[in-house]
């Protein structure tokens, strides 16, 4: 009785196929959905690549050689090809093995896939074969990828050009680096060590840190770096190279590092210098204070951007912005007209009584009073920043 209900709804490859698309959705996994989509787009997909110049920009070329492989099999109708191919010599004889005598086999990796399309470009019931389908939609998904972290080039092109050839020569590095270096103040090679620090990166073999990836790419480094100093290479582009995207990008993960040597050295000076405590308090204060006041300013609509609209989120935002800086710039002309009158009635104003002022004042500010518009054509007396008879030199801090 089953089995003819099962043959009457298609027979069990067509009941195996649904429960597989069924299952597809399962687990947050759509990989096995996307050949589906891709079929009305493959032939003008296939042909593209077939017309671009592709190169890799690194020794893998992991994809490039699978996408080969696939384009030799878009004329055929089989749903199943194999992963790894015979190899032969210049001259079409087999290539045998030295210890077995067996012919040599490719064997087509896939590490660069994810979990999920790994299992999708597989049967289990056909061990050695690719679903061919689906082994097309996973490489040109990653060949897209690929393209815009720049692990895969396009000659000739420009937005997807090989960065490399955008950077300076290693001759031209040489030259430029000893001076750069002494100009920054960082060491010219990577073999510089702390004597009495070196603890605070990490326990020993567990830094967290990795200095060994700085060492083997220090060179890359100052290559890229100089290379962005004389410009030679586009910010685009290089953002592009420096994506978190891209699974074998050592420069983003040796600039990581790199970030996170800078930021180690700066909390260290913030713990060790008091003097920088109070300036950095200070300045986020002020940051703090300005942020508190705009906010005041702009009450309309309880200060949310309420529009989807990227123009008019802009122009939202800059206009809160010249409103805001409008009612600091008329707090200070009226702080700076009464500290001349108390200058001139004979009054010491001495620079720390001027640190103690800020502009961010909202006691005498009314935002729902009236807005006068029979002055705006009236052009304003010109703005005098000096004050005189004030000393405005600051005494040394001990």
């Amino acid at each position: 009785m089953a089995r003819k209900t099962v043959e009457a709804a298609g027979g069990f490859p067509e009941e195996l196929a649904r429960i597989d698309v069924v299952r597809a959705t399962h687990g947050d996994n759509h990989v096995p959905l996307v050949a589906r989509h891709f079929r009305k787009d493959r032939a003008s997909m296939l042909a593209m690549v077939g017309v671009l110049d592709l190169e890799a920009t690194s020794a893998d070329r992991s994809v490039l050689q699978l996408l080969d492989y696939m384009r030799e099999h878009t004329m055929l109708t089989r749903d199943y090809i194999p992963d790894r191919i015979p190899l032969f010599d210049g001259n079409g004889r087999p290539v045998l093995d030295p210890v077995t005598g067996e012919q040599q086999v490719r064997i087509f990796g896939t590490s660069f896939a994810s979990e999920n399309w790994n299992k999708a470009i597989r049967d289990r019931a056909r061990p050695g074969m690719f679903v061919r389908r689906h082994l097309e939609a996973c490489v040109l998904t990653y060949l897209a990828g690929e393209l815009r972290t720049g692990d895969i080039a396009v000659t000739g092109a420009a937005t997807y050009a090989n960065w490399a050839d955008q950077l300076l020569t290693p001759a031209e590095v040489a030259e430029r680096l000893p001076a750069f270096c002494a100009e920054v103040g960082i060491p010219a090679t990577a073999t510089t060590r702390f004597r009495h620090i070196e603890a605070l990166f990490g326990e020993p073999g567990r830094n967290v840190i990795d200095w060994d990836l700085i060492e083997r790419h220090y060179d890359d480094l100052m290559r890229v770096v100089l290379s962005v100093a004389a410009g030679k290479i586009s910010s685009v582009t290089l953002l592009r190279r420096l994506s978190t995207y891209s699974r074998r990008n050592n420069f983003y993960k040796a600039f990581r590092e790199v970030g996170r040597v800078i930021r180690t050295i700066q909390l260290l000076r913030y713990l060790s210098d008091p003097q920088l405590r109070r300036r950095t308090t200070a300045a986020t204060n002020k940051v703090e204070s300005y942020n508190n006041f705009s906010a005041w300013c702009r009450f309309g609509n309880e200060g949310r951007v309420r529009d989807n609209d990227p123009a008019e989120q802009e122009k939202q935002i800059k206009f809160s912005t010249l409103l805001t800086n409008a009612v600091i710039f008329h707090t200070t002309l009226d702080m700076m007209m009464v500290l001349r009158q108390l200058a001139a009635e004979g009054w010491e104003i001495k620079p720390g009584d001027l640190a103690v002022l800020s502009p961010y004042l909202t006691m005498r500010i009314n935002r729902f009073g009236v807005y006068a518009t029979d002055e705006i054509t009236i052009t304003p007396e010109q703005y005098d920043a000096h004050l005189p008879d004030i000393d405005l030199t600051l005494d040394p801090v001990p």
